[in-house]
């Protein structure tokens, strides 16, 4: 598993509360950090985010 594609929890000028929450899911071939910048836009937004990293994905470079 490379750095890029770990899984991550984005939150809102560091809240521990926020109103919504966003979970972000990689198409085939593809590993969390290919939507951390849509990810950190929805944070600066107030929300929530998740990225996810499904199993079998993102683990070799």
């Amino acid at each position: 598993q490379t750095a890029d594609s770990r899984p991550y929890l984005l939150l809102p000028n560091g809240q521990k509360q926020f109103a919504c929450g966003v979970l972000l899911v990689h198409g085939f071939l593809a590993s969390p950090a290919e939507l951390r910048e849509l990810g950190e836009k929805f944070a600066a937004m107030g929300h929530a985010v998740m990225g996810v990293r499904l199993a079998g994905h993102g683990t070799s470079p």
